[in-house]
């Protein structure tokens, strides 16, 4: 539910929810039913990893641009409406992805994620402030060969670049997210990122 409310509680507000339930056995599915037509939920069987259930969702989805969110994650309010944003003033992009912090049950990380990436926190921290970051596939695919800086719940992403690369691959499990890159055949720039 917190999960849920994070997303619908975004700033920006012309957003398509889809929740594909994978075989949960908790009651994931009733929850997202209570919110009735602001949410579809496709329930299905467990498909054992996370890339069917990504690939189920963007099947359904009607939207250009997709983001794809995990159920214990929870979305920072201005971050759809950021990324939406960085698209408008970056048209060429395929990928606009976010900083993250990590958390648990006692609280958030001290550090952001960027911040444990040493290859791109050094890139990043020669931009001003108000720039905006942007990285050729041929220097994003080197960072992140050497440093994972990419969630899959941090991406936004133009539908036809995923769909272009076949979506997710469910044979890579749990890797999915970050092999998407490689495989796909991304314009350039491929990567933008706001510090």
């Amino acid at each position: 539910r917190a999960t849920l409310e994070s997303i619908l509680n975004q700033s920006y507000n012309n957003l398509e929810i889809i929740v594909v339930d994978d075989g949960s056995s908790d009651d994931s599915a009733s929850v997202v039913r209570s919110y009735g037509s602001k949410i579809r939920c496709i329930s299905q069987l467990s498909s054992g990893n996370a890339a069917v259930p990504r690939n189920v969702g963007l099947g359904s989805s009607r939207g250009d641009l997709i983001a794809f969110f995990d159920a214990d994650d929870l979305m920072q309010r201005d971050k759809i409406e950021l990324q939406v944003a960085f698209f408008k003033r970056h048209p060429q992009l395929s990928v606009s992805l976010t900083d993250y912090i990590n958390f648990s049950v006692t609280g958030e990380f001290d550090r952001s994620h960027f911040m444990t990436c040493r290859n791109l926190f050094a890139i990043l921290q020669n931009q001003l402030p108000a720039e905006d970051c942007i990285l050729e596939p041929k220097l994003a695919r080197c960072i992140l060969t050497r440093e994972n800086f990419a969630i899959t719940s941090s991406l936004l992403l133009r539908k036809e670049i995923v769909e272009s690369c076949g979506g997710f691959d469910p044979k890579v499990a749990p890797s999915e997210g970050i092999l998407l890159f490689p495989r796909g055949s991304f314009p350039s720039p491929l990567f933008a990122a706001r510090f």
